[in-house]
């Protein structure tokens, strides 16, 4: 089995905002005639960490500190071996007198970038580390000097989790049938679905009702939009229309109820959207207290994008011009990209109904149900931004691993607890 690539690129900036990029030779053999971020292949003899200083010293003439920043994996397209591909923020501390023997450079091209521009022309390794430095530059990520791979994988000085409970079964079974008979009015409730569906009748009891509901993480109300976001994002329609029951008991609107719905159209799509919406109008009406949601306000164009705008400056920190928002993300996205920028950011998103901090609740745990693990760290840092404790975040997981299973809600936990560390 052919080795692997370890490559290492360096990020660094100019005053303007913009990044440097180097084109790589033609008869080069890894990614020939492409754009890279100043970055160098790992020979078997250095260490990770060294890379990008030796490259910035031997070709660039600058010496620097690094900060490790993210590690992305792949296939190196021209002979599939697996590669390792490591980013670190670059400060420039010198410029050394000299340049560079022609034949140890295997670029032939510098120039520095705009940013939507470069993450469009980067091959795709390389644009996910930068659209993440972003990110995490943007969040306030704090970038140490020394900072080595060594510290991805350090363990945390102290604990910072919740203290673990310790119950005793008939506590969990007693707190279990409380909360199912107050919101379902059902009494012996765990006596009755065990003696239709045994086991499973047990756990449901135990471990949702008598465990994950009542660990303090979230408010009811909270719970009960992560329970139907994620529910809905399996198309599990009863689940959905069960918790939003459930949801109304425990402080939901129904005009709150609709809304996630209308962001379950921009997550899964309109079939699930409408799935979801169908079931819940049907049950108000046979309740006999039918219920009509009021329309959409009719947008312009250059009004969503303006919305947009301020959306994405929430949601990234990053403030875009509304004159070229829609252009950017079509650029890079094609069609999608300005529906992204048009319906998503510069409708939907900017709707009252839900708070921006319930809104970005709701489509952690969306994701989450549906297996994005790429967008979970994105989420995560969102969701905390707009006013998610940490604590409430490990909420939303505990409760999205009932319906999407315990594997799936790991990655967001082994993500949430490197975060919160």
């Amino acid at each position: 089995m052919p080795e692997s690539l370890i490559i290492g690129y360096g990020v660094v900036f100019d005053d303007a905002g913009r990044v440097l990029l180097l084109r790589r030779r033609q008869h080069e053999a890894l990614w020939p005639g492409r754009w890279w971020l100043p970055g160098d292949v790992t020979p078997l003899s250095e260490e990770p960490d060294d890379t990008v200083p030796r490259l910035f010293e031997h070709l660039l003439r600058q010496r620097i500190r690094a900060g490790y920043a993210h590690t992305v994996y792949g296939e190196e397209p021209s002979t599939g071996r697996h590669s390792v591909h490591n980013a670190y923020v670059v400060t420039v501390e010198e410029s050394i007198e000299g340049a560079p023997e022609d034949e140890t450079n295997p670029f032939d091209a510098m120039e520095w970038w705009d940013i939507t521009a470069a993450v469009a022309e980067l091959p795709d390794h390389q644009a996910e580390l930068l659209s993440t430095v972003l990110e995490r530059r943007d969040s306030g990520w704090d970038f140490d000097d020394d900072a080595t791979l060594d510290d991805l994988f350090r363990e945390p000085s102290s604990p910072s989790s919740p203290t673990v409970p310790n119950r005793t079964h008939l506590e969990r079974r007693a707190a279990g049938d409380a909360i199912l008979a107050e919101l379902t009015d059902q009494e012996n409730f765990a006596e009755t679905i065990e003696s239709r569906m045994g086991p499973f009748g047990s756990y449901l009891v135990d471990h949702i009702w008598g465990d994950i509901w009542q660990d303090g993480l979230l408010s009811r109300r909270d719970r009960s939009l992560a329970a139907m976001a994620a529910a809905g994002a399996l198309m599990q329609v009863d689940g959905f229309a069960f918790n939003a029951a459930i949801g109304e008991r425990n402080g939901l609107s129904r005009d709150e109820i609709v809304e996630v719905c209308v962001q379950l159209t921009v997550e899964c799509g309109f079939p699930f959207g409408n799935l979801a919406l169908t079931r819940v109008l049907s049950d108000w009406a046979a309740s006999g207290e039918p219920f009509t949601p009021d329309s959409a306000i009719g947008k312009d164009d250059e009004q969503r994008r303006r919305d947009a705008a301020e959306v994405s400056e929430a949601l990234t920190g990053r403030r875009i011009d509304p004159a070229n928002i829609a252009d950017d993300a079509q650029r890079q996205l094609g069609s999608v990209g300005r529906l992204t920028v048009d319906w998503s950011w510069g409708d939907i998103w900017n709707r009252k109904v839900l708070s921006p901090r319930d809104r970005a609740l709701v489509v952690l745990a969306m994701h989450l149900a549906m297996g994005r693990e790429r967008e979970l760290e994105s989420d995560l840092r969102t969701a905390h931004r707009l006013g998610c404790a940490w604590d409430e975040l490990d909420g939303v997981i505990a409760i999205a691993s009932a319906f999407c299973g315990l594997p799936r809600a790991a990655d967001a936990g082994r993500i949430l607890q490197r975060l919160r560390d």
